[in-house]
Formats: C-alpha cells, sequence, structure tokens
C-alpha cells in the first residue's frame, strides 16, 4: 500500500521540478519584461523622433516667416530706395531745366536789348547821314546858287 507521504527522494523530485517551473516562469516574465521594455523604449524613441520631427517644423516655420519678413521689408526699403531715388533725380531734372529756362530767358533779355540798341544805334546813324547828306546838298545849293 502506498504510504502517504512521499518518499524523500520524489518530494526531492517534485520540489526540483517546482522549482524549475517557477525558474521557466521566472525566466518567461523577465523575458517578457524585457520585450516589454524593448517596445516601450521603442514607442518611446518613436514619440522623441515625433516631437523632434514637430520641433522643426515649427522652427522651419519660424525661420521662413523670419526669412520672408526680412525679405519683404529689404523689399520695401529697395523699393523705398527707388523712390526717394527717382525723386530726388526728378528733382535734380527740375532744377536743371528751371536754370537752363533762366538762361534762356536772359540770353532773350540780351539779345532783345541788344536788338533795341542796335535798332537805336541805326536810326541814329540814319539820322546823322541823312543831316550830312542834307547838309551837303545846302552846301551844294548854296554854291550852285
Amino acid at each position: 500500500m502506498p504510504s502517504a507521504h512521499p518518499s524523500p527522494a520524489t518530494r526531492v523530485s517534485q520540489m526540483r521540478e517546482q522549482g524549475q517551473r517557477e525558474m521557466r516562469a521566472a525566466d518567461q516574465r523577465m523575458q517578457n519584461e524585457v520585450v516589454r521594455l524593448q517596445e516601450a523604449a521603442a514607442v518611446e524613441r518613436q514619440a522623441a523622433q515625433e516631437r523632434e520631427r514637430d520641433q522643426c517644423g515649427r522652427r522651419l516655420a519660424e525661420m521662413t516667416a523670419h526669412f520672408e519678413e526680412q525679405l519683404h521689408t529689404q523689399r520695401l526699403r529697395q523699393s523705398s530706395q527707388a523712390q526717394a531715388e527717382r525723386e530726388a533725380y526728378d528733382e535734380g531734372r527740375r532744377h536743371e531745366i528751371a536754370r537752363l529756362d533762366a538762361e534762356l530767358r536772359e540770353s532773350k533779355a540780351r539779345e532783345e536789348a541788344l536788338a533795341s540798341r542796335c535798332q537805336a544805334e541805326k536810326a541814329e546813324h540814319e539820322r546823322e547821314v541823312a543831316a550830312k547828306t542834307a547838309a551837303k546838298m545846302e552846301a551844294q545849293c548854296v554854291v550852285d546858287a
């Protein structure tokens, strides 16, 4: 008849099997934990990469907006500078035209004054010639008479 208590060898064998089962279960739990940690690390790396991509995207958008703003400002500055240069050039041309117009008026005034003086001298000369001719003719008439 079998005894109610197992023999010491059977007990040792059962304990060994139970210890091995516990060791395998512990190994399985550790392997499961390692896999879970690796998956968690992969998920965390992916999330970090996503955050970094988002941050880079925002920084790129900020830099693009800043660059476009600077470009717009530079174009406005160049446009206003070009406008100022055109206005200065136009103003210079207006001054040059006004100076040339004043010179032309002065020249015309001198020409008119010279023409008037010439006419006056010519009229004076004609009177002198007429007076000399009249004096000669009178003298000739006196001699002939």
